[in-house]
């Protein structure tokens, strides 16, 4: 078993006393640091005690039996560390708490001993501090190497996690069938409601893996996929505004195009249409457009290229003379009302009377009827 040799301090006598007294009270001290780091990392609490308890123990009695040598870490306690790493990162807790138990327990070993060296006679205060290079030792190599552990693991599970949300993804699209197990594997309830988001613009390589971290850490079920010109948020319990909160938070300008919840993955792969839909509605005045408001336009313009030829005219009517569109778009946010539509854009009722006259001379389309104002406003909301 390979060991790293220290070079023994000057100020080392006395000090091996207050290393082999240490290891003799392990059975008590051990439990007592174990529930110690349970009580200051909350996440600990979700690991199984005797595992935690048993990695502890092997963590302090390879520990201190170095400080008894004089030897640093052991490759059979690095290779411990990194399963420890592994384990941890398989149980979904993160690095930093991983790390900061193994600092409480060289806090605590640390603890004892300087307890211990004051209460010799004489006291070995500067002896002990000494020697606290080959501590340090251990802690630096050990956490590096649950570190290494860690990362493994979180790599190879990040990697499964995308492939699972990529699987997911051509579900949704129709490339491959709907399979509940992937959804399920994923986190989701099956047969609950989903809601999808189609974001443009994030403009970071990392925007994806960012979004989904900030809509994970509120507890959502949420995956966050890269899809043609779009990073498409695949969620349940989250809210319209919640998303554009998260989406803000990495890159206010980005587009967002919002769809209906919809129940089960079929509803899912529904809810995606929407999204897509509404998100070519979006502009730089128009960054947020949810389906369930604008479903209308955003339906007719995913098929305008069907009836793009007969509304073409009125807009080039419209480029032509924009005092006469913006009277049309007056006239129907005004509720039909003629009055009304002149007091909004300052001019006369009988301006606006002939301007609505003149469009309907050179369009075809009467305003009065229900068929020439829906062309009319179609056709000037699907002018971009």
């Amino acid at each position: 078993m390979k060991t790293t040799k220290v070079a023994e301090p000057v100020a080392m006598p006395g000090t091996r006393a207050l290393f082999a007294g240490l290891a003799a009270r392990l059975d008590r001290v051990t439990p007592e640091i174990t529930a110690r780091i349970r009580t200051e990392i909350p996440g600990y609490s979700a690991l199984a005690y005797g595992e935690h308890s048993a990695d502890v123990d092997r963590q302090i009695r390879d520990a201190v039996g170095g400080l008894v040598s004089g030897s640093g870490p052991t490759s059979s306690a690095m290779e411990h560390a990194r399963r420890v790493g592994h384990r941890r990162a398989a149980a979904g807790m993160t690095l930093p708490d991983v790390i900061e138990a193994y600092h409480i327990a060289y806090r605590e070993i640390w603890a004892e001993l300087l307890r211990d060296a004051r209460e010799s006679k004489p006291p070995l205060d500067s002896a002990l501090a000494s020697v606290v290079s080959l501590l340090w030792l251990w802690f630096h190599r050990l956490s590096a190497a649950v570190a290494e552990g860690h990362a493994a693991e979180t790599e190879v599970r990040r990697s499964d996690r995308l492939e699972r949300e990529r699987e997911l993804m051509d579900q949704l699209t129709g490339r491959t069938a709907v399979d509940d197990t992937i959804a399920a594997e994923l986190g989701y309830q099956v047969d609950g409601d989903f809601v999808v988001a189609c974001v443009a613009g994030l403009g970071r390589p990392d925007a994806a893996d960012r979004l989904a971290e900030a809509l994970h850490s509120a507890g959502w079920r949420v995956t966050c996929t890269y899809h043609e010109r779009h990073v498409v948020v695949v969620a349940q319990g989250v809210t319209a505004a919640q998303i554009r909160a998260a989406v803000d938070a990495i890159r206010p300008t980005a587009r967002i195009g919002i769809g209906i919840p919809r129940p089960g993955l079929a509803g899912a792969a529904v809810s995606l249409l929407d999204a897509q839909d509404a998100a070519e509605r979006t502009n730089e005045n128009r960054r947020v457009v949810e389906f369930e408001q604008d479903w209308l336009m955003s339906s007719l313009k995913a098929i305008k290229p069907r009836f793009e030829a007969i509304l073409q005219p009125t807009m080039a009517v419209a480029r032509r003379h924009p005092d006469l569109a913006e009277t049309v778009r007056a006239y129907s946010g005004c509720r039909y009302s003629v009055s009304a539509c002149a007091r909004q854009l300052h001019i006369h009722p009988n301006s606006a009377r002939y301007r609505l006259d003149r469009w309907k001379a050179l369009t075809g389309h009467d305003i009065e009827t229900a068929h020439g104002l829906t062309a009319s406003v179609i056709a000037l909301e699907l002018m971009s």
